[in-house]
């Protein structure tokens, strides 16, 4: 029971990481696109 528990509690930690990974991904590739669209570009 107590091997089950370490593999379901390694599981979550496993798809917490990618959950954050996949959110820091979409965030990079969002930021130029509202940077760009943005009335005052901080970038040109």
């Amino acid at each position: 029971m107590a091997k089950y528990r370490s593999r379901a509690a390694a599981d979550r930690t496993l798809m917490a990481w990618i959950r954050t990974c996949l959110s820091l991904i979409a965030f990079g590739f969002g930021i130029p696109t509202i940077v760009r669209t943005s009335e005052y570009p901080i970038i040109s």
